[in-house]
């Protein structure tokens, strides 16, 4: 909760949609576009549910592409079994760039 009051909670009150929408942390060293359109959406509601807002939509974010793997038909999940540890891959690996230096996009 500290970061999203210190940064995005006060930087929503005191911009335009437009401008915290394109708010860059400079912490971050990037745009944060979930957490900056999340925050905006939190001001629709009571300031003590802030955080449930920007919880909530993260884990509905990040849910969406497991939904795809489930129940969508798919040319690389073909059965339940495979589409099963296709969502057991998405979730237990994560991204690292000490181990993706062969990547030359990613450098």
């Amino acid at each position: 909760m500290a970061e999203e009051e210190s940064h995005y909670f006060k930087n929503v009150y005191e911009n335009s949609f437009l401008n915290h929408f394109l708010y860059f942390a400079p912490t971050a060293g990037y745009y944060n576009l979930i957490a900056n359109l999340l925050t905006e959406l939190s001001t629709y509601v009571l300031l003590i549910h802030f955080p449930l807002v920007t919880a909530y939509g993260s884990l509905l974010i990040i849910l969406i592409p497991l939904f795809f793997i489930l129940f969508k038909d798919s040319y690389l999940f073909k059965n339940d079994k495979e589409k099963f540890i296709g969502s057991l891959i998405f979730f237990i690996t994560r991204y690292n760039k000490r181990n993706c230096k062969h990547f030359s996009i990613l450098n």
